[in-house]
């Protein structure tokens, strides 16, 4: 079962041969023996997150899960876990205020250099601000 209230990543088998069915391109590749993107595979084991099953899931795509992990259940004390990036936080919220107040201070250059090392920095994983690393669960 998936918990949208956490941010999960699980290790699903997927048959998706419905989208062939339905004359729709396939949701997902597989990677073939060269290690590039294949489309045209129906079944495989794969990691998605929960957004992605319950995308397969909206179109019909058999999901077996297998194993996942919630990889923060939390919102709170997130601003620990990129703590690096605090300063950068800082002053671009700093030109969002500039912006709000029509204030000549604001500048769309340094905002955009801010949000896009920050972006890069954590993944964009920081913009929720998630903390907690919990558990690995299995289905049995």
């Amino acid at each position: 079962m998936i918990n949208n209230s956490k941010l999960g990543l699980y290790k699903c088998v997927i048959n998706q041969k419905i989208m062939t069915t339905l004359n729709k391109v396939n949701l997902f590749c597989c990677w073939d023996q060269n290690g590039t993107n294949n489309w045209w595979c129906d079944e495989f084991t794969t990691m998605l997150t929960n957004v992605e099953i319950e995308t397969a899931l909206k179109y019909g795509v058999d999901v077996t899960m297998i194993e996942y992990y919630y990889l923060w259940d939390s919102r709170i004390e997130s601003y620990k876990m990129f703590s690096f990036i605090s300063e950068l936080m800082k002053l671009k919220n700093e030109q969002d205020e500039f912006d709000k107040a029509g204030d000549a201070q604001y500048n769309p250059i340094l905002w955009n250099c801010y949000k896009s090392i920050m972006n890069s920095a954590s993944g964009k994983v920081s913009e929720g601000l998630h903390t907690k690393q919990i558990r690995l669960e299995t289905f049995d």
